[in-house]
């Protein structure tokens, strides 16, 4: 989870992208917004939430458990921590 603070991103949330190689659904002001693979929103438009808030990452489906295989593990064995995305939140700017 991360938080965004209202002077660094002011006004209503207008897109959100993620370098994510897999989909991911960013939970954020009540909203569940799903993100494609190495993209954006899937839906549009997006909710009419504030830019400013927490930020948190799930994968569909997985929600608290690890989805990668590590390294040492054989194909499609063994359980990793996911890679770390991120997320670029691009806010409106107040009147």
């Amino acid at each position: 989870m991360q938080t965004v603070n209202a002077n660094v991103a002011p006004g209503n949330l207008t897109d959100l992208q993620s370098d994510a190689n897999f989909p991911v659904h960013v939970l954020h002001a009540g909203a569940d917004i799903a993100l494609g693979a190495g993209g954006g929103p899937i839906i549009l438009p997006l909710p009419a939430v504030p830019a400013a808030g927490d930020y948190t990452i799930v994968v569909p489906g997985l929600v608290g458990q690890k989805v990668c295989g590590d390294a040492t593990g054989p194909v499609g064995g063994g359980q990793a921590e996911a890679p770390v995305v991120h997320l670029k939140v691009s806010p409106t700017c107040p009147p």
